[in-house]
């Protein structure tokens, strides 16, 4: 057996103690998907300086091309508490993936904001991606041009529904919003999930009602077994709250009123619309909740 050692791993793959079967998804040039038995996202491999996140294995440069070498012609893989392990005939290759860093990607509770310079971090991030062409659904919340006809008008009429529903903890409507919206949009990812997933996980930091995320969660996870698998994936990182880094380096520019343009260049990398799509929904989050909190004599 062949054993080789993570970089970095994701904390959050900690809970899985047993012995899983995994087939390979897909392989891509910084990334590597998996599905694995039983679980409701998927596990996933990065190549060193790709953006991190939860549920993802780090490999250093050299053994993520090794991996994408070896790894079609395996027979078996599986995945344990300590090693993902790709088997062909009498011969295993092993990752022991706990051997690298530790990185949690768990959220952050936001306190008190100042309003006039949360909501000028947010007008000038707006105002950015204005001048980026957008082909997404979801560039509407914006006021910006993109994406189809059907799906924007989907995304106008029920996304700030669920934004609402999450400010007043209204379940049902949270919900109803939500079936207008899983699978919409094209890709591995639609864009609906990810506009889902972005405010699920901007819900975490300013809000973080563990309750209404349990009293949720099984008819999202029900729901979700009609979009793709990686539309499933992000509506369960969502509910889970785990935000990859550059999504939290994002809400802490935002919130402590710090513009970084730099990270707009980061997240329109990631996916076809999916960085994108998440940034919108975190924009749009923050830029209710300030009027929510407003109105409320919150902040």
């Amino acid at each position: 057996m062949r054993n080789r050692f993570s970089a970095w791993y994701a904390a959050d793959l900690e809970r899985y103690n047993n012995g899983y079967k995994v087939n390979l998804l897909s392989v891509h040039k910084d990334m590597i998907n998996f599905q694995v038995e039983n679980w409701p996202h998927l596990l996933m491999i990065a190549k060193s300086g790709f953006e991190r996140g939860p549920c993802t294995i780090g490999l250093d440069y050299e053994l993520f091309v090794e991996i994408q070498e070896i790894i079609e012609s395996a027979d078996e893989i599986s995945f344990n508490n300590y090693a993902l392990t790709f088997s062909s005939g009498d011969s295993s290759y092993s990752i022991n993936w706990r051997e690298g860093k530790r990185l949690s990607f768990a959220p952050f509770k936001i306190g008190i904001l100042d309003y006039a310079k949360v909501n000028a971090t947010v007008e000038h991030y707006c105002r950015t991606l204005k001048d980026i062409d957008q082909d997404t659904a979801s560039a509407i919340l914006l006021g910006i041009p993109g994406g189809a006809d059907y799906f924007r008008t989907e995304v106008e009429a029920y996304f700030p529904v669920i934004i609402k529903a999450l400010f007043k903890q209204n379940e049902q409507e949270f919900m109803n919003a939500c079936r207008k919206l899983i699978g919409l949009g094209h890709g591995s990812s639609p864009s609906g999930d990810d506009l889902i997933c972005g405010a699920l996980l901007a819900y975490h930091h300013f809000i973080a009602d563990q309750l209404f995320i349990e009293n949720i969660a099984i008819e999202l996870r029900a729901e979700a077994g009609k979009t793709s698998l990686m539309g499933r994936h992000m509506l369960e990182i969502g509910l889970s709250g785990l935000t990859p880094d550059v999504f939290k380096v994002l809400l802490i520019s935002i919130t402590m009123g710090s513009i970084k343009t730099n990270l707009l260049r980061r997240v329109l990398k990631i996916g076809s619309s999916t960085g994108i799509d998440l940034l919108v929904a975190l924009i749009f989050f923050t830029k209710s909740y300030l009027d929510f909190t407003q109105d409320s004599n919150v902040i």
